[in-house]
């Protein structure tokens, strides 16, 4: 099983402080892709007409005009090879890390460093679509004058965690009579990376007189948790009564205090990345509305990112060991991975390497993740996912059963759905409150 990197990272911080991030100026590789337009038909029109009025009139003026259009395509020749030369580009965004569905602007600064006009430019950008599903071309339309430059700024929102790349692709030039157009690929982009949404859950109540017990014992066998170990920078998801406010009221910054020492039990929390609806819609019982139908999964499995990391915030608060343990693609196919967390600095660590793990095609991930933990042995699992298929349910019944039998101090269910996202069903909606009653029968049952 891989182990995630748990060295500290520069988005650990990214919502207490906004960073920007700002690619180098870039020039394209000289590289001169030239294709005549629908309009290029003109030209021998034009070259016609002229030697025509020439002949006919046989002005001075006449002959200007019929050198003049002779001499258009070497004049069109040399301010397509300026604008390979002097146009720049760079891709600004305000900011490197956002959450879903926060707006994020962007800024395409095209520039001008020759004395040439260049009247007709379209640009080819890379953007999030309508729904903010995916990046898709864009095109827009501008001038560059002499010797300056244009600006282009978009908002660009998306609607689900992960890295995005957004950029410039290229740019089409076109001669003064859009006869002629000239591709340069620049292909510069700025990576925006799409944080879930953070939340806490309410502290789990003691449900036994023997449970209470226990954490009592764990409690003071070890460092009481009174005591001031260390102090750091605040990090969101620190709770307020850990603020040193005294310290805090001398600094620009927020304080807090650090129990360095973890004394509670070991906790398993395992994340189910896989895409239940695409892989087999039949099987899922609740069907989705038809404008989801195709982003179901991603829309699902932002749902089991969030609830993880509630819940390991959740474990932390408590003074747990948190093991998270998901699926990832690498070039061998589907590995394991897990990340051990005894702080909420060690969540923040861990937090972009999970926030943005991507659906795996490993079907009966939860079985095969439970499968590697070490005997229990006084530990507590904690199942997180969006489906309970018929199939879903015997195995989470069975792992339950299986878990306990080891020794889990603890089992539990976390079922991610956003009922507004299916079709409304009192059929399926029966039948999804028995399979839960009957989840709730072997383990503890936690619902959005």
């Amino acid at each position: 099983m891989q182990k995630a990197n748990t060295k500290p990272h520069k988005y650990a911080n990214i919502l207490k402080k906004r960073s920007v991030k700002r690619t180098k100026k870039a020039k394209p590789r000289i590289n001169l892709p030239i294709s005549f337009t629908m309009r290029a038909w003109m030209y021998p029109v034009i070259v016609i007409a002229a030697l025509f009025l020439a002949q006919s009139l046989k002005l001075p003026i006449s002959n200007m005009v019929f050198l003049f259009v002779l001499l258009l395509p070497l004049g069109t020749a040399l301010q397509l090879i300026a604008a390979a030369l002097a146009i720049h580009i760079s891709v600004n965004t305000d900011s490197e890390a956002v959450q879903k569905r926060t707006p994020v602007s962007v800024s395409f600064i095209i520039s001008n460093s020759c004395p040439l006009p260049f009247p007709f430019i379209e640009a080819e950008m890379l953007l999030p679509d309508e729904r903010g599903a995916k990046c898709v071309p864009n095109h827009v339309g501008f001038t560059l004058i002499p010797l300056s430059g244009c600006e282009i700024r978009r908002a660009a929102k998306f609607a689900f965690r992960g890295v995005y790349s957004v950029g410039l692709t290229r740019l089409c030039i076109y001669d003064c009579f859009r006869m002629v157009k000239l591709n340069l690929n620049f292909n510069r982009y700025s990576d925006i990376f799409v944080i879930p949404r953070r939340y806490e859950l309410p502290p789990k109540p003691l449900s036994s007189e023997s449970e209470q017990s226990t954490q009592t014992v764990v409690r003071q066998s070890g460092q009481d948790n009174t005591e001031l170990s260390d102090i750091r920078a605040y990090i969101n998801g620190d709770s307020l009564k850990s603020i040193h406010w005294k310290l805090s009221s001398k600094s620009q910054d927020l304080i807090v205090k650090d129990f360095s020492r973890n004394t509670g039990n070991s906790v398993y929390i395992i994340c189910d990345l896989e895409p239940h609806y695409r892989n087999d819609p039949d099987a899922q019982l609740r069907k989705p509305l038809p404008e989801y139908e195709d982003i179901i999964d991603n829309l699902n499995s932002d749902l089991v990112v969030e609830k993880c990391l509630a819940a390991a915030l959740r474990e932390l608060r408590a003074l747990n060991t948190v093991n998270l343990l998901w699926f990832e693609l690498s070039k061998d196919g589907a590995v394991p991975v897990s990340c051990t967390m005894t702080s909420t600095a060690d969540l923040e660590a861990c937090f972009r390497r999970f926030a943005s793990a991507p659906l795996v095609e490993t079907d009966k991930q939860s079985h095969k993740l439970a499968s590697l933990i070490p005997a229990a042995d006084g530990s507590s699992l904690i199942f997180v996912t969006s489906c309970i298929d018929s199939i879903a349910v015997e195995d989470y019944t069975m792992l339950a059963a299986a878990n306990r039998s080891l020794g889990a101090k603890t089992v539990e269910l976390m079922y991610c759905i956003d009922e507004s996202l299916y079709l409304q069903d009192p059929e399926a909606e029966r039948e999804q409150g028995s399979r839960l009653h009957k989840l709730s029968s072997g383990m503890e049952l936690t619902l959005n």
